[in-house]
């Protein structure tokens, strides 16, 4: 017997997985012959890229930046003189209107320059203190 299903889950789930527990669970074992990605979060459909296009012609394929990834994370904007200090690992001070609670955020620079994501910590006095916690480090460009 072969059975096709379309799922919808959050990531984490294992498909072949599934497929075995569903079948356990009709008191028969089951294998996957194919596993399809449709969609990624948060990329719609009509945005992904075949394998086989991007072999093709990879000049035509368009590039993301990499915080199109992350568009849940709140920002934090830095002047080049906290940017330099974050880039040297170091906690930064600055104001924030909003932040209440320990929350990761996109951190970007002058510019929108995108560095990274830090862990912003509310200090209680309408301050936070932003930590790096993974940051784009290209040292050979002009940090302004």
């Amino acid at each position: 017997m072969e059975v096709s299903l379309r799922v919808r889950c959050s990531k984490g789930t294992y498909v072949r997985t599934l497929a075995e527990d569903l079948a356990r669970a009709l008191g028969s074992c089951a294998h996957l012959t194919a596993l399809r990605r449709t969609a990624v979060a948060p990329f719609p459909a009509e945005a992904l890229v075949s394998m086989e296009a991007v072999e093709a012609d990879p000049a035509a394929v368009p590039l993301l930046s990499a915080d199109a990834a992350l568009p849940q994370l709140p920002e934090a904007l830095l002047d080049a003189g906290l940017m330099q200090r974050l880039r040297q690992g170091q906690v930064v001070r600055q104001p924030a209107a909003e932040a209440r609670a320990q929350t990761l955020v996109r951190i970007y620079g002058p510019g929108r320059q995108f560095l990274g994501i830090g862990r912003q910590e509310p200090t209680g006095d309408g301050a936070v203190l932003l930590h790096p916690v993974r940051l784009f480090n290209d040292l050979g460009q002009n940090p302004t």
